[in-house]
């Protein structure tokens, strides 16, 4: 997530976040349907920094994404959030 971060910065671009769950059926339609459309990814690498993260209850504490899901006050999901760093 921090080389995002800097991506961000140096292209001036905001960051796209896709917050996800491993057995959530709407995250696998979402990432099967949409986001695995070559159209949506191109818009997504061109206007934006694309970032996935799975959570899961199974991860410690203390990883990056269970991190960044407290900090954004991720509760549900599939979940879109797009920031910046400014």
């Amino acid at each position: 997530f921090g080389s995002s971060a800097l991506e961000s910065n140096s292209k001036n671009k905001p960051i796209f976040i896709f917050f996800t769950t491993e057995k959530n059926h709407l995250c696998r339609l979402l990432e099967t349907e949409v986001l695995a459309d070559a159209r949506v990814v191109e818009i997504l690498n061109k206007f934006y920094v694309p970032v996935h993260i799975v959570y899961s209850d199974s991860l410690p504490e203390t990883s990056q994404e269970r991190i960044i899901c407290r900090t954004y006050r991720i509760r549900s999901f599939p979940t879109i959030l797009i920031t910046d760093f400014r």
